[in-house]
């Protein structure tokens, strides 16, 4: 069961007044217009607003941006404003085939056994040594 929260624009105003100045002046907003998150979510049930979890709890220093749509699709853009995109050409271990797919999955197959791991908050290089001992016990 989908549970949907609404705030007004006015509690919106008020959070943004309690908590202050934006600690992070990249607004995920602005990346997308309202106009343009229309196409994916139908009409907007609230303008967009910032979220620090993607899951539509206003935030006004959030880092992500929330896009509700009046029929309860959402639409959460979270942009890594430092982290960038990592690739690996020299990824060689244990395995069959492995890949880093765009810097957040580190993905390898061995004796047709697939394994994933989320690397969205976890170090690369420590990550790529846990696929080596998994892979090596496949």
């Amino acid at each position: 069961m989908s549970v949907m929260r609404m705030w007004p624009l006015v509690g919106l105003s008020a959070l943004a007044s309690a908590i202050g100045p934006a600690a992070n002046t990249q607004d995920p907003c602005s990346l997308l217009s309202a106009d343009e998150a229309k196409a994916y979510v139908g009409t907007l049930a609230s303008p967009p607003f910032r979220a620090s979890d993607g899951t539509g709890t206003p935030n006004a220093t959030g880092e992500g941006c929330v896009y509700r749509g009046a029929d309860s699709r959402v639409l959460a853009v979270q942009p890594d404003w430092t982290g960038g995109f990592q690739t690996d050409s020299t990824l060689k271990g244990p395995w069959d085939r492995a890949a880093l797919v765009h810097g957040t999955q580190l993905i390898a197959v061995r004796h047709d056994v697939f394994v994933g791991m989320d690397l969205q908050s976890a170090d690369y290089q420590k990550a790529k040594a846990l696929m080596v001992a998994i892979c090596s016990r496949l």
